[in-house]
């Protein structure tokens, strides 16, 4: 086994670590934030395979990282969907992200080859660290533009289960001749929610 194949195995093992973001995505809220936190981690793992200057240990680092990356990347993103759109929607949407992920990575996958071929491997990691540097730009755009408005994929995870919570009563109020009232943050009552039904 060479010391390449192991790198490799790194990148695999650290992500046994995604359940663990997923909690702490879940517990904390803020989905894009740790989005972009993953790729943050991704692109400081390839400037360390730019500058490793043939030092033994820096790809063990960058794929360790490259791993925990993928760990919180996919943890939080993956999620959306079933933030944003409609139940009676949700297999299309996540039939969609698939094709269009798959068809980046091997388009991506193509363009990388022959930046290799022609221009080597630093020219490769200059071609990666470009197309994170966009990713991180629309990613930091879309978190400026949420801040903005009422949504469920970056906000925290105490406002999120309100909100969820409020989402679900309204719509078991709109199946039946059930009357609904719910989070009165200004009433005397201690507890978060309320519900008061007449049938």
């Amino acid at each position: 086994v060479s010391e390449a194949d192991i790198a490799n195995v790194v990148t695999y093992a650290t992500q046994i670590l995604a359940p663990f973001f997923g909690l702490m995505i879940d517990w904390t809220g803020f989905h894009m934030s740790w989005a972009l936190t993953g790729i943050l981690l991704m692109f400081g793992a390839h400037v360390l395979f730019l500058l490793s200057n043939g030092l033994f240990y820096i790809p063990f680092v960058a794929n360790a990282i490259i791993g925990i990356s993928h760990s919180c990347f996919n943890a939080a993103i993956w999620v959306a969907p079933a933030l944003l759109v409609k139940d009676n929607q949700l297999s299309t949407a996540y039939g969609i992200l698939e094709a269009v992920s798959h068809f980046g990575y091997a388009v991506v996958d193509l363009i990388a080859g022959q930046v290799i071929d022609n221009f080597g491997y630093f020219a490769q990691e200059v071609f990666f660290l470009c197309f994170l540097a966009i990713g991180i730009v629309l990613l930091v755009l879309l978190i400026f533009h949420l801040a903005g408005t009422e949504n469920l994929v970056n906000i925290s995870g105490k406002n999120r289960k309100k909100a969820s919570v409020i989402h679900d009563l309204q719509d078991n109020s709109t199946t039946s001749s059930t009357t609904v009232e719910v989070w009165r943050p200004n009433s005397k009552d201690t507890s978060d929610s309320d519900t008061d039904i007449n049938d």
